[in-house]
């Protein structure tokens, strides 16, 4: 529901926004969470939540009056919380809260009276063996079990007082397989399961006092994908479900006396984010699984996922592991670092509008096209043309579209094909927008669908027809007379191809031995460097720790030497790189070229005030790394010149992978230029202009630039590639 208001502005109202309620700090307000850092829950018999936060205590948050009391570290309060760095919280059977901390042992809570008692590690016998606390749990039979962050599992018998520690050893496979115990799981049958660090996953044998261990095998895909354990969970079928530290989730198949086996459930499978930081159990039998990138929803029946994020009102798109409770009602609670979400699945329901799906705008050389101006494309809206007509000078036109959803429109996805050209969808994920270069003479159809923020697609879409007349000499009138005159002037055409074909070769020889001469000035440039830069540094730097052997008695003088030396080095590796990297750009290797060229655009747009409009496809390897390495020159030294000498505001780069071609585009609204001026003095101005034609003809690629003072700079290169390999 939209509403329009004398002097209020408009305010949207969502019918369909899920009921989720965020408790957050709020500084200055003391009936509110002492910290967004929230690690984990614990909820006693009388509904009040328990929230221990990772830098600020721990927080009693009573439901029924909506209030918050706060337990602190004072350093003046011997009785007090040892620590404010809560990282785990169980409570017994005598009401009494046990409150692990990071570094500082275990804090004991009376419910009732509020006294707080330590226990600290003092003897190997008598206390917990580690005092950094991962985990705690309770058995059926009451006892506490710890997991500590480098002493190892321990147990503690409430009713006698002491302390079991299982520690690793590496001599008996059947100890525990770390000393660093993450997360502890009682399942309904009282078997105890440990995740550990570096681990992997260890099952308690109580009855035979050993611990079986499950662990990742490289070379075998049915074992647990990561060593690193996060969370253990225990749905209503029985159905064990580990998350790891970076590799997802895993689902443990029981099958009795046979080898047990795992099935893993990774990003590209449908989760947000393979740190799996917690895993709770609807009514409905779906899974939700905090990450570091959102909650996800698991359908076990369908195998689908279903994500959500801070968009839908979560805390964060980061949850915290261990951060996850369900509650007495049923209610989930989730924590991370902006505070905690308290939600009922069952209000969690997705979207399931269908949302019209409109081109919005058309743009050609990215100027929007205006309906009124004489020879305009467009006669009417855009939203409402069924067919554009255009030039074949009209070689980059952009399209604009919208999904009419606007409960989340940021989380709207696209996809788009232009028939004819395209093979496949090309999905472009919450991005609007689609730019052609270069398309031949011909009729093509452009479709856009999209979907609504919970992923609900208009498979329909919309679409325009589009058709691009040829230049003359491409038409059949044209090609007819061609072939006959043609055919009268062969012996001359052959003349002229001769002599074509040897001021071609005397060009490259020209542009080969020019080649050859920059390469050995850079070489001499660089030597130069290492010689005057690299090499009198490092003169100095041994002269100075000669002097300091000298003079080793004076621990000042000793003192500022090895500070200077320090200093010197430091830049000379600075001065390494740099030349280093002027030889090479490392991030080809790093990044791909895809990649690479699109941190040009990023480091470039973080300097200066152009907005750059891109669409990069993914071309890595399609070319020689020869030829990747000048095409990402070519591009660095075109971008470098739009922001020295261009005063643009707008910059397109548009790289597309055809069947067998890469397409680049590189426009702006600049100042422009006159390019037989620039052409004449290419002797000039190094290789320019010239160089970059040549440069590119050498790999059997077209390169044109079109250019005039006033009316901006668009430069056009297309590569030809075979499977894989350079033309």
């Amino acid at each position: 529901i939209w509403v329009g208001t004398n002097g209020g502005g408009l305010n949207k109202l969502n019918k369909q926004s899920k009921k989720i309620l965020h408790y957050f700090s709020d500084v200055g307000n003391s009936n509110s969470l002492s910290s967004n850092h929230v690690y984990c829950f614990y909820e006693d018999g009388e509904e009040n939540l328990w929230i221990g936060t990772w830098d600020n205590g721990l927080n009693k948050f009573e439901r029924s009056g909506n209030t918050f009391i706060h337990y602190i570290h004072n350093d003046d309060d011997p009785d007090s919380l040892s620590h404010n760095m809560i990282t785990a919280i169980i409570q017994d059977n005598d009401k009494n809260l046990w409150i692990g901390t990071s570094g500082f042992g275990i804090n004991k809570l009376n419910t009732d009276s509020g006294k707080i008692s330590h226990l600290r590690k003092d003897s190997e016998k008598k206390s917990i063996s580690h005092e950094t606390i991962f985990s705690l749990a309770k058995d059926k039979q009451g006892n506490i079990w710890i997991g500590t962050g480098g002493g190892g599992l321990n147990k503690f018998d409430l009713v006698t007082g002491e302390f079991i520690h299982y520690k690793n050893d590496p001599a008996d496979e059947n100890s525990i397989s770390s000393n660093r115990v993450r997360t502890i799981f009682i399942d309904s049958n009282d078997v105890i399961w440990i995740g550990t660090d570096n681990g992997g996953l260890n099952k308690f044998d109580k009855k035979k006092n050993k611990f079986i261990r499950y662990m990742n095998m490289p070379d075998d895909s049915s074992s647990i994908s990561e060593n690193n354990i996060f969370s253990i969970y225990e749905d209503s079928r029985g159905i064990l479900w580990i998350g790891t530290m970076n590799n997802g989730l895993n689902k443990l198949n029981r099958s009795g006396g046979k080898k047990e086996t795992f099935t893993r459930y990774r990003e590209r499978d449908g989760l947000p984010n393979d740190s799996v930081n917690g895993i709770l159990e609807d009514k409905e039998g779906n899974l939700w699984i905090s990450t570091n990138n959102g909650l996800s929803k698991y359908n076990p029946v369908t195998e689908t996922f279903r994500n959500y994020n801070a968009k839908d009102g979560f805390q964060s798109n980061e949850f915290n592991q261990g951060a996850c409770l369900k509650l007495r009602s049923g209610e989930f609670s989730f924590g991370g670092i902006n505070g905690f979400n308290i939600f009922d699945a069952r209000e969690i329901k997705d979207n399931s509008f269908i949302p019209p799906v409109v081109i919005s705008d058309f743009r050609i050389f990215n100027k929007p096209v205006i309906i009124s101006r004489e020879n305009s494309p467009l006669k009417k809206s855009i939203t409402v043309t069924e067919e554009i007509v255009l030039s074949y000078k009209d070689s980059v036109f952009t399209f604009e579209f919208s999904s009419l959803d606007f409960n989340i429109p940021g989380k709207n996805q696209y996809a788009y094909k232009m028939e004819r050209f395209d093979k496949d969808w090309v999905a472009s994920g919450n991005r609007r927008f689609a730019t052609y270069t270069n398309l031949d003479p011909g009729e093509y159809l452009f479709r856009v669908k999209g979907s609504n923020n919970d992923g609900v697609w208009n498979e329909e879409g919309s679409e325009i027809k589009i058709k691009i007349t040829p230049p003359f000499w491409k038409t059949w009138w044209f090609r007819a007379l061609s072939a006959a005159t043609v055919a009268g002037a062969a012996g001359g055409v052959y003349q002229n191809k001769l002599n074509k074909v040897r001021k071609e070769k005397k060009a490259q020889e020209d542009f080969t031995k020019r080649l050859i001469d920059v390469q050995e000035t850079d070489r001499k440039k660089i030597a130069e460097e290492l010689h005057h830069s690299i090499g009198h540094d490092l003169l100095i730097s041994k002269n100075k720790l000669l002097l300091s052997m000298k003079n080793s008695g004076d621990k000042e003088y000793l003192v500022q030497n090895i500070n200077e030396v320090s200093d010197i080095i430091t830049d000379t590796l600075r001065d390494v790189r740099e030349i280093s990297y002027s030889l090479h750009p490392y991030q080809i290797e790093r990044l791909g070229l895809s990649k690479a060229i699109k941190s040009i655009v990023d480091r470039v747009s973080k300097s200066s005030e152009i907005n750059f409009t891109t669409s990069i496809d993914t071309v890595d390897k399609l070319i020689s790394s020869e030829f990747e390495i000048s095409l990402y020159r070519i591009i660095q030294e075109c971008i470098n010149n739009i922001v020295k000498h261009s005063e643009a505001g707008e910059v397109i780069l548009n790289i597309s992978r055809g069947a067998n071609e890469i397409s680049i585009l590189i426009s702006d609204n600049g100042i422009g230029f006159s390019t037989e001026k620039i052409k004449a003095n290419s002797e000039k101005h190094g290789f320019g202009i010239s160089g970059m034609s040549e440069r590119i003809k050498i790999f059997k690629g077209k390169f044109n630039i079109a250019s005039q003072p006033g009316n901006g700079t668009n430069i056009k290169i297309s590569i030809p590639f075979k499977n894989g390999e350079s033309n």
